[in-house]
């Protein structure tokens, strides 16, 4: 699974737009930044592709399947926020709420991937910075060249990230590990996997991540503290192979509370956090 590309993209824009308003000039602003952009997927987009592809092979098997997990949700998020913005005549007040909690959704998905950023940060460190230290001096390089092409006085950009490392959003490891991120397909890894909940402790949403090894009905409970029935949260037919359900928490008091997962192989008990 390929985590859209335009929220990096977005990175680069926002900095031509910096650097455009300090020139007073706009009139070539599109033909800047589509070759900014073309020159992204054709020159750093293979790179990193295969410097994430790599990373793979360091992964533990139950890490791979929460990555993936949550990388589509922070891919769901960055959605639901460019659906946001597309709105032609967007309400204030509504606007900024929703924008708000999408960004909030955003930070707790962060977080959680924070933990594997240290986790795996002497890889990441390889893979980000060590192994491809020319590339990264030669894109600084060949993207101040265009930049003056196009008459823009200040280097591009301005923001310590491109500066220092290069390429932008990508030098941030948390990133690095959500997009790109691959789903295990083994039974063999999907077993070992058996249940998780993530983001744990959780605000608005979690995901319930398991694995049927044939087609079963599953019941997925959610019980208070004391362990009384709340209410009956999925029942259903599900094929063999993992599945991913997101729970919405909104209506939820904060505390503690537990997931009962029934199944014909087992019953699965994950005690969840709603803050």
């Amino acid at each position: 699974m390929k985590t859209s590309l335009l929220p990096l993209l977005l990175f680069f824009i926002l900095n031509i737009n910096v650097s455009f308003a300090q020139n007073n000039t706009f009139t070539n602003f599109s033909s800047l930044k589509n070759e900014i952009t073309a020159y992204h997927q054709e020159k750093l987009n293979p790179v990193f592709e295969q410097q994430r592809s790599k990373l793979n092979q360091f992964l533990q098997k139950e890490d791979k399947m929460t990555i993936y997990v949550l990388a589509r949700q922070f891919e769901k998020q960055q959605l639901q926020k460019n659906q946001l913005l597309s709105q032609k005549q967007p309400n204030g007040e509504s606007f900024m709420e929703t924008w708000e909690e999408l960004q909030r959704r955003e930070v707790d998905i962060l977080i959680e991937v924070e933990g594997f950023v240290e986790k795996y940060e002497t890889i990441i460190k390889q893979l980000l910075k060590e192994e491809i230290q020319s590339q990264i001096k030669k894109w600084q390089t060949e993207i101040n060249q265009i930049l003056v092409k196009y008459n823009v006085s200040q280097q591009y950009p301005t923001q310590r990230h491109f500066a220092k490392h290069g390429y932008g959003h990508w030098s941030n490891p948390a990133y690095f590990l959500l997009w790109n991120a691959e789903k295990p397909v083994s039974n063999e890894a999907a077993a070992e996997t058996g249940s998780s909940v993530f983001p744990n402790p959780a605000k608005s949403e979690q995901s319930i991540q398991f694995y049927l090894s044939e087609s079963q009905k599953v019941e997925i409970q959610l019980l208070d503290a004391q362990g009384k029935l709340q209410k009956i949260l999925v029942k259903k037919d599900f094929p063999e192979g993992n599945h991913v359900l997101t729970i919405p928490l909104q209506d939820l008091a904060n505390g503690l509370y537990f997931y009962k997962i029934i199944s014909l192989q087992q019953v699965m008990m994950k005690k969840i956090v709603k803050e």
